[in-house]
C-alpha cells in the first residue's frame, strides 16, 4: 500500500534539491540566484483566510470613518461662516484701497521729484513774418499779354505817305483800343487771383 502521508523530511529534501536545481541554472547564466525563504506558518488554512477577512474590514472602517464624520451645516452655522466671509472681503478691499493709495502717493512724489530735478527749458517763439505779395507777378503777366498780342503794320510801297499817315493814325487808335481791352481782360481775370 501508498503512504499518503508526507513527512517533513521528505519536503525538506524535495525543497533542497529544487533550490540546487536552480543555483545550477542561475550559474549558467552567470547571476546570483534570488534569495528566497519561504516563512513556515504553522497555523491553518481558516487561521490564514480570517487574519485577511480582518485586514479587509479594518481598511474598509478606515475608509468609511472620514465620511462618517462629515456633517450638515444648519442656518445659523451658514450665515456665521457668511459673515465671516464678508469680514474678510472687506478687510481685503480696505487693503488693496490703502496699497492703491499710497502707489498714487509714491507716483505723485516720483513725478514731482522728477520735475524739481529736470530743468525747466523755455521756448522762445520765433516770429515768422509772412511773406510781402508783390504785384510783380501782376505786372509780368500784364506786359506778357501787351507783348503777345501785337498787330504788325507793314507798310506798302505803293501807298503813298498820306495813306501811311492814316494807317499809322488809325493803327494807334486801333492799339489804344486794344490796350484798354486787355487791361480790362486782365483786371477782372480770376486766374490771377488763383495763382496767387
Amino acid at each position: 500500500m501508498d503512504q499518503k502521508f508526507v513527512s517533513s523530511a521528505e519536503i525538506e529534501e524535495a525543497r533542497k534539491k529544487r533550490a540546487e536545481e536552480w543555483k545550477a541554472a542561475y550559474e549558467r547564466l552567470g547571476e546570483k540566484p534570488p534569495v528566497v525563504e519561504e516563512e513556515y506558518d504553522p497555523r491553518t488554512l481558516y487561521e490564514k483566510l480570517q487574519e485577511q477577512k480582518m485586514k479587509k474590514e479594518e481598511a474598509f472602517q478606515e475608509m468609511t470613518r472620514f465620511s462618517n464624520l462629515i456633517h450638515r451645516l444648519d442656518e445659523d452655522e451658514i450665515d456665521f461662516l457668511a459673515t465671516l466671509e464678508h469680514e474678510q472681503r472687506g478687510k481685503e478691499m480696505e487693503k488693496m484701497k490703502k496699497v492703491e493709495q499710497e502707489l498714487e502717493e509714491f507716483r505723485r512724489a516720483a513725478a514731482k521729484a522728477d520735475e524739481e530735478a529736470t530743468p525747466k527749458l523755455v521756448i522762445q517763439p520765433e516770429i515768422i513774418s509772412a511773406p510781402i505779395k508783390t504785384s510783380i507777378k501782376k505786372d509780368t503777366q500784364r506786359m506778357i499779354l501787351e507783348g503777345a498780342i501785337k498787330k504788325i503794320n507793314v507798310p506798302s510801297r505803293k501807298r503813298s505817305l498820306n495813306d501811311d499817315d492814316t494807317q499809322s493814325s488809325n493803327s494807334n487808335e486801333q492799339s489804344k483800343d486794344q490796350k484798354p481791352s486787355l487791361l480790362a481782360y486782365s483786371d477782372n481775370s480770376s486766374s490771377e487771383e488763383s495763382t496767387d
